[in-house]
């Protein structure tokens, strides 16, 4: 090839050349973040996880949605016997009662959904800790908002297994924890190390859409 033809030739050369680097890192990347948050199952079993300590005014999570990389707060501003009080990032406030974050919440304000309170009914004797594989209750929620609307239906909560599981935070052998009912299926993988969740994942059964979420910083007081 002459040098001319050469000069023609190494435009479209480097410009592939380019699309190539760029789809190769693209694809290291994608590997990595598959990587990320990849379950694998352990040998060695963990001990029951024992009820964690009631969070208190102060206590905070930070959450990360994986997909758009935006941070959300969690602030616990108030506790009353069991019920918990937390507000979200966005002035969402919600009471929970302390099987939290498993159970249905019982007051909800300034949220996405119309306020609204409901009352949680424990459908069996079952005991939420301490966690261990293969243990399972449920709920029964009766609710109404302030548009008049009304609801009853059930939440089943099951230990699915012990999993370990790399995030940003680190890698952590947890207790992957599934709550399913009519509009939502949730999943808790919650570490007796840092005594709190590192991951979670909400699936809307309605629209098919499937959030993730991971703890990136924390503070129990």
């Amino acid at each position: 090839m002459n040098k001319a033809a050469r000069l023609l030739v190494s435009p479209a050369v480097i410009a592939l050349l380019a699309l190539t680097g760029c789809q190769s890192q693209k694809v290291e990347k994608m590997a990595d973040e598959m990587q990320i948050r990849k379950e694998t199952t352990f040998a060695d079993p963990m001990p029951p996880m024992e009820e964690p300590p009631i969070w208190t005014d102060g206590s905070s999570n930070v959450f990360q949605n994986i997909s758009s990389k935006v941070n959300y707060e969690t602030k616990y501003i108030a506790r009353d016997g069991k019920l918990v009080t937390q507000k979200e990032h966005d002035g969402c406030i919600v009471v929970h009662d302390y099987a939290m974050p498993f159970s249905p919440a019982v007051k909800w304000k300034n949220c996405r959904d119309p306020d609204g309170v409901s009352t949680n009914y424990k459908l069996d004797d079952t005991e939420v800790w301490p966690l261990e594989t293969g243990k399972h209750w449920s709920y029964r929620q009766a609710g109404t908002n302030v548009e008049g609307q009304s609801w009853a239906y059930i939440r089943d909560c099951a230990v699915e297994g012990q999993v370990r599981i790399t995030t940003l935070l680190g890698t952590f052998d947890t207790f992957r924890v599934a709550c399913s009912d009519q509009l939502k299926t949730r999943v808790w993988f919650l570490s007796p190390v840092l005594q709190a969740p590192v991951l979670h994942t909400v699936f809307e059964k309605k629209t098919h859409r499937k959030y993730t979420f991971e703890t990136v910083s924390y503070r129990l007081n």
